[in-house]
């Protein structure tokens, strides 16, 4: 049975992470459809695997509304697998879906599985000792790549720009001294409350979107959400496709607390006293792709 936990089970993946973003596998298995999986699904999706099979036996509850965009209200109560494949097909309607709404219990349900989507490419999302159990044995001797539950796409390996250098090169470029695209991939109600001066909308890009941005793949790209996932999911896409993208580094938290912001102890224009970064850093703060 694919239970939820906490544990995870650590896998090598240096030779394939850097394949993983810049050439998505044909087709990709992920066992467990939970929150951990949820990262990996989305970036999956958005950068064009050709089929993707999910493998969950549970339904979807609160927490699962509450942590990921792959489940909306509406779909609680419903078989996680199916839910999540509504997901995938919501935003790309072509994309080969194979659910697998069903326990693991044997090497034999593991194989089955397999044969089904003829996968390349293995994410145990599970959390489950006996899982990764099965999987082994089922996996023994088969040319498949296995990967941790993100991909590795959530890793610190980024190149980031501090707000304070981001409002220096927004200088230069108002003076005609810099050119790049200021690139804003939160929700449009987000985007209508504040915004960095100067910056392009799309909406949801890498996470709730896979439509085109439409911009300029001659410029550098600097990319930004409310605190940082977003933004990296979405330059990864980018980079895959050839951009030179940075991400701003905590999103528009981090604009809003540079210093040339913070005006008697509150974020200029907002009414808002800030929390100071270092505290925010200090706490261990891990935002996760609704951020």
């Amino acid at each position: 049975m694919v239970r939820r936990s906490t544990v995870g089970r650590a896998i090598e993946v240096e030779s394939r992470r850097s394949i993983i973003v810049t050439q998505p596998p044909g087709s990709i298995l992920f066992i467990g459809a939970g929150v951990r999986a949820s990262p990996g699904i989305q970036y999956a999706v958005m950068a064009g695997v050709g089929s993707l099979g999910i493998v969950d036996d549970l339904p979807v509850d609160g927490d699962d509304v509450a942590s990921s965009p792959l489940y909306p209200e509406s779909s609680l109560g419903m078989p996680r697998a199916r839910a999540a494949a509504d997901w995938a097909r919501s935003i790309r309607p072509t994309i080969d879906v194979h659910v697998h709404p069903v326990p693991l219990s044997s090497v034999d349900d593991v194989m089955r599985v397999l044969d089904v989507g003829r996968y390349d490419t293995v994410v145990d999302c599970s959390g489950s000792a006996e899982t990764a159990s099965l999987l082994d044995r089922a996996l023994d001797g088969r040319r498949m790549h296995r990967l941790p539950p993100d991909l590795g796409i959530l890793s610190d390996d980024l190149p980031r720009i501090t707000a304070e250098a981001l409002e220096a090169r927004l200088a230069a470029r108002s003076r005609g001294d810099d050119g790049f695209t200021l690139l804003d991939v939160r929700e449009r109600p987000e985007h209508d409350v504040e915004a960095i001066e100067g910056s392009v909308l799309a909406a949801g890009f890498g996470t709730t979107s896979a439509d085109d941005p439409g911009i300029d793949s001659s410029l550098p790209v600097v990319v930004y959400c409310s605190r940082g996932p977003r933004a990296s999911m979405a330059c990864r896409i980018l980079r895959a496709r050839g951009f030179d993208v940075t991400v701003l580094d905590r999103g528009m938290l981090g604009w809003n607390l540079r210093p040339s912001a913070l005006a008697g102890g509150l974020v200029a224009g907002s009414g808002r006293v800030p929390l100071p970064l270092g505290d925010i850093d200090a706490e261990g703060f891990r935002p996760n792709l609704h951020s």
